[in-house]
C-alpha cells in the first residue's frame, strides 16, 4: 500500500529470470517487440522482454542522461561488443545518439586498432563509448587523439579512471544492467554520482547490494530484482542541482567476490584497480593448500620480480 511495505516483498532472483522467464511476462507475448539478453559472464544470459512502449521509454530516459555532458558537435564511435545480437547496447546507444541529433558510429570492439585510428580520423569522432578496459587497451595502443569525452559501462570504470584522463579527455560512468534495460545511471558533468530517475526505478541498498524495482516496465516488471552489484547510494542534492538520487563507485559484484583467512571479503575490482596501471594483465588464482587458503599472481613474464609488490598493495 506504501513504499514502506516494499520490504515486505519477497527479492526476485537472478536464477528465476535465467530458468524462467517468461513467466515474468505481464503481456500477451504477440505484444513483446524486444529481447535483450545479458553476456552471461557469471552465469547463463539472462532475457528481458520489453513492449515498444517500454523501449521507447527506455531510450527517453537515457537521452536524458547523456543530453546532460553530450553537445550538439559530438560525434561517437560506439565500441561496445556487439557479438551477440540480443546483448544490444551498441544499437541501443546508437537510437539514443540519434534522438540527441548526434551522428554515431558502430565499431564494436573485433576491429584491429590501425582500423579503429581509421574510422575516428575519417569521421571526425570526438566521443567514444565502451568498456574502460577495452577503452584503455585502445589509449594504450594508439592513443586517443582528437577524443574529448569518453563514456564508459558494464564494467567498473574506477581502475582505469586515471589512465583515461591522462589522455585528456572528460571521461564519464554510466551504470547499468540488461535487466534495466542497460542503462540506470549517467554520471553528470559534476562527476561525483550517476544520477538514475525515481520515477522510473526504485533503488534500494541492502548490506552494500544493489535491489531493482522497475515502476514503468509493461512486459516484464521486477519486483525486488538482486542485481548482485555492490556498491553505494547518495540522496544528497548534486552540485548539478539534480535533486535525483546518486550511485556511487561500484565495488564489485557478489558473484566475483572471495573469501580468505579468517573472513575477509575480496571482490575482483580491487585488484584491478590496484595492478592494471602497472601491469596490462595478470591472472589470479584462489585455491586451498592443506587446509589454508593460497592466492597466487599469475603475471606475464618478466614482471616476476613485481609479484611480491603487487600483492603487498592489496592484502
Amino acid at each position: 500500500e506504501a513504499l514502506d511495505d516494499l520490504d515486505k516483498v519477497p527479492f526476485t532472483e537472478p536464477v528465476e529470470l535465467i530458468a524462467r522467464a517468461k513467466d515474468f511476462l505481464c503481456v500477451p507475448e504477440a505484444e513483446v517487440a524486444y529481447t535483450f539478453e545479458s553476456t552471461g559472464t557469471t552465469n547463463s544470459p539472462k532475457r528481458i522482454f520489453l513492449t515498444q512502449n517500454d523501449l521507447e521509454k527506455q531510450l527517453e530516459y537515457m537521452a536524458v542522461g547523456l543530453n546532460s555532458i553530450i553537445d550538439r558537435k559530438d560525434r561517437a564511435l560506439i565500441v561496445f561488443s556487439y557479438v551477440n545480437p540480443r546483448w544490444a547496447v551498441g544499437s541501443v546507444l546508437e537510437n539514443v545518439f540519434a534522438r540527441l541529433g548526434n551522428p554515431s558510429f558502430l565499431a564494436g570492439n573485433s576491429l584491429p586498432l590501425e582500423e579503429l585510428k581509421k574510422r575516428i580520423q575519417e569521421n571526425k569522432i570526438n566521443v567514444i563509448t565502451g568498456t574502460p578496459s577495452y577503452v584503455a587497451r585502445i589509449a594504450r595502443e594508439i592513443g586517443l587523439n582528437g577524443i574529448e569525452k569518453i563514456i564508459c559501462g558494464a564494467e567498473p570504470i574506477n581502475p582505469f579512471r586515471n589512465l583515461l584522463e591522462l589522455q585528456g579527455a572528460d571521461v564519464y560512468d554510466a551504470y547499468g544492467c540488461v535487466e534495466a534495460g542497460f542503462g540506470l545511471a549517467m554520471e553528470c558533468k559534476e562527476k561525483k554520482g550517476s544520477h538514475y530517475s525515481q520515477t522510473d526505478f526504485i533503488l534500494e541498498n541492502l548490506d552494500g547490494e544493489f535491489v531493482l524495482t522497475t515502476l514503468s516496465r509493461e512486459a516484464m516488471p521486477l519486483l525486488r530484482y538482486r542485481t548482485k552489484d555492490i556498491g553505494t547510494l547518495n540522496n544528497e542534492r548534486c552540485g548539478c542541482g539534480s535533486p535525483m538520487e546518486r550511485v556511487m563507485e561500484i565495488q564489485g559484484r557478489l558473484d566475483d567476490m572471495f573469501i580468505l583467512g579468517t573472513g575477509e571479503n575480496y571482490h575482483q575490482e580491487l585488484f584491478d584497480a590496484a595492478l592494471l596501471d602497472i601491469i596490462p594483465d595478470y591472472r589470479l588464482l584462489v585455491s586451498r593448500d592443506n587446509g589454508s587458503d593460497k592466492l597466487t599472481l599469475e603475471v606475464p613474464e618478466g614482471l616476476e620480480d613485481l609479484r611480491k609488490v603487487l600483492l603487498d598493495k592489496v592484502l
